[in-house]
C-alpha cells in the first residue's frame, strides 16, 4: 500500500496487470481476441500519454522494461490484494526479452515481454 507520504495510487496506474490476470474461457478465441485488443489499445494509451521530449516509447527495449517497473511495484498495491500474487520472478534473456512469473495460490502466470 501507499503511505501518505507517497503519491496516491490511482485504479489506472495497474490496469495493464490487471487486464493480464484476467481469466479467458478456453472454449472459444472469441474472448481471448477481445482482451487482447482491449489490452493493446490500453497499452497504446498509455504510450501516448508519455511525455518525454526523447520519444523514449519508441527506443528498444521501452515495452519490457515498462512492465519491469509496473510488476516490480505491484505487490505494494491494492490490486495484489485482489490477485494475490505470493511470489514474483524477473528474468531478461538477451537486452529485449522480459520474462515474468507470477504465483499466486491456485495458479502460476507466466508472462514474456519483446
Amino acid at each position: 500500500m501507499v503511505n501518505s507520504d507517497q503519491q496516491q495510487e490511482k485504479p489506472q496506474d495497474f490496469e495493464l496487470i490487471g487486464l493480464l490476470f484476467q481469466r479467458v474461457d478456453s472454449t472459444g478465441s472469441n474472448a481471448a481476441d477481445l482482451l487482447d485488443k482491449s489490452f493493446k489499445a490500453r497499452f497504446q494509451s498509455l504510450v501516448d500519454q508519455i511525455q518525454s521530449y526523447l520519444h523514449s516509447s519508441e527506443k528498444p527495449g521501452f515495452f519490457p522494461h515498462r512492465f519491469l517497473g509496473c510488476f516490480s511495484s505491484v505487490l505494494d498495491t491494492k490490486l495484489n490484494d485482489k490477485l494475490g500474487i505470493k511470489k514474483l520472478h524477473f528474468r531478461f534473456e538477451g537486452a529485449r526479452t522480459l520474462k515474468v512469473v507470477a504465483e499466486t495460490e491456485s495458479k502460476t502466470h507466466v508472462f514474456i515481454f519483446t
